[in-house]
């Protein structure tokens, strides 16, 4: 039976006023994390890996909780297990494969939503694999090489994929084909049977870009029929289009509309 004080009111979660108190509902809200440990089986998309980034992401959040105490936001014990609870227990992940031809602008897209700005980019060797949260959605996006000989190893991706992205270069005519070749490669994987298929007309910021419909034809995007797919016109460079496109993929994976 829970205690009363003296007025009859429930005692309330002490707030945060001094370093002490904070350290103190720290402490707290790690053994009740480490306590529910056993949330990992009731959400088998948290690996073991990702619990260990999550702690380390925890540790430094103690950190910071000692130093700042109520200037980060949270002002009772509640709130503050809370948090620590959704960072050692996050909602599921939907994992996104970006590809397309090398200088596609595959990278720059990626950063273009991670940062919201443009980055110095270089070819990319393998994949580069970031975190993107879009309206409390979190996406798992990886970026794969597009030259020729990284070509062969996307597959090695697949597994686990909700939405395919794929980043056409809207100015170069020469190499459509191949992408269409690639694309009409990828389709049947049956790592990507349930996977919705975004294509990203890029550069569309350039005067002699190819239209949207230009591309739907020329990787005759009408003649899939096993995946859901939208073309989105944008630009990675000023941002026009991205999320549009990504707020497409939220709406088909969560089958829930987007606001």
């Amino acid at each position: 039976m829970s205690q009363r004080g003296e007025d009859g009111a429930l005692p309330s979660y002490p707030s945060m006023a001094d370093e002490e108190e904070v350290t103190t509902c720290i402490c707290r809200s790690i053994v009740f994390c480490l306590r529910s440990m056993d949330a990992v089986g009731r959400r088998p998309w948290v690996t073991a890996s990702q619990l260990r980034s999550r702690w380390q992401q925890l540790c430094k959040r103690v950190l910071q909780y000692r130093k700042y105490g109520t200037n980060l936001g949270v002002t009772n014990m509640g709130a503050l297990m809370s948090k620590f609870w959704f960072m050692m227990f996050p909602a599921k992940e939907y994992k996104i494969v970006v590809v397309g031809l090398d200088n596609a602008g595959k990278t720059t897209t990626l950063y273009k939503l991670h940062l919201g700005e443009v980055v110095t980019t270089h070819p990319t060797v393998g994949s580069n694999v970031e975190e993107l949260v879009y309206k409390n959605i979190r996406f798992e996006v990886w970026d794969l090489g597009g030259q020729d000989r990284l070509r062969t190893s996307w597959a090695t991706y697949y597994r686990g994929t909700h939405a395919v992205i794929v980043v056409i270069d809207s100015t170069d005519r020469d190499r459509i084909s191949i992408m269409k070749e690639e694309l009409m490669r990828l389709l049947p994987n049956e790592d990507l049977q349930n996977a919705v298929i975004l294509v990203f007309a890029n550069k569309q910021d350039l005067k002699d870009a190819m239209t949207a419909a230009e591309i739907t034809d020329a990787l005759s995007l009408h003649s899939i029929k096993n995946h859901d797919w939208h073309i989105q016109p944008c630009s990675a460079l000023t941002g026009d289009g991205l999320y549009d496109g990504l707020g497409w993929i939220a709406q088909r994976v969560t089958g829930k509309a987007t606001s």
